[in-house]
């Protein structure tokens, strides 16, 4: 039952988010829209770009690897927490 009450409180306000977006979508005029979607002031230098790609994947990587260690330790809380004593 209660799973059942927790189903309906994530799929009612996904519905009422995609049922409002279709209907303003289809109300809003083609240049407000295009307005909300261009691309002006964006920087487009292939060095920043690559330098948040870069990060974002470091970040990545490290979340993996924690997830990977915990999975092989007995008891992670205790260990882990050890060791940053």
């Amino acid at each position: 039952m209660l799973q059942n009450l927790f189903f309906i409180g994530k799929i009612v306000p996904l519905l009422i988010v995609i049922i409002s977006g279709i209907y303003f979508g289809i109300l809003s005029d083609s240049a407000s829209l295009a307005r909300a979607f261009s691309f002006k002031n964006t920087i487009s230098d292939p060095g920043k770009v690559v330098f948040a790609l870069y990060y974002g994947g470091f970040t990545y990587g490290g979340w993996d690897a924690l997830a990977s260690i915990t999975e092989e330790l007995k008891n992670p809380n205790r260990l882990l927490l050890a060791d940053n004593e």
